[in-house]
């Protein structure tokens, strides 16, 4: 078996059997938290990679990947022949913001775009639902839980 990897960093792709440019790779997921982060050390200091580009990361054998991660880049760290870059998962801002909200006689719909807007986050479809007379959001919680 060999490691095969698949990595998308804004308009720049890595692919298998590219064997200089990726050093290293690491993924972190959790099952309950929206607090997925990625690791990308590769050997081309110069890369033009910068916070807010998207991250896709696909990792398998033998030539056969299979997505393990997506995100956006939080930092890059330019050494003299490396670069690390660390992403976030695109649902960590819904992971860190908390608010207090009262909703009144709003579908679930509309309410998913309005938090989504607040965040500047975009909805890639959201049913209209169950209409609410009222719906409270406490801060005690984030918009993910």
């Amino acid at each position: 078996m060999r490691p095969a990897h698949s990595i998308s960093i804004g308009g720049t792709q890595y692919k298998t059997p590219d064997k200089t440019t990726i050093t290293s790779v690491t993924v972190q997921t959790h099952l309950y938290y929206a607090s997925a982060t990625a690791e990308i050390t590769l050997t081309d200091p110069g890369a033009a990679h910068a916070p807010g580009d998207v991250v896709e990361i696909a990792l398998g054998t033998d030539g056969s990947t299979t997505a393990v991660f997506t995100g956006v880049v939080q930092t890059v760290s330019t050494g003299m022949q490396t670069q690390t870059i660390t992403a976030g998962s695109v649902a960590l801002p819904l992971a860190s913001w908390h608010t207090d909200a009262v909703f009144e006689n709003k579908s679930s719909g509309a309410i998913v775009k309005e938090l989504a807007g607040l965040l500047s986050l975009k909805v890639g479809k959201a049913e209209e639902g169950l209409t609410f007379p009222r719906y409270v959001i406490s801060r005690q919680y984030s918009l993910w839980r």
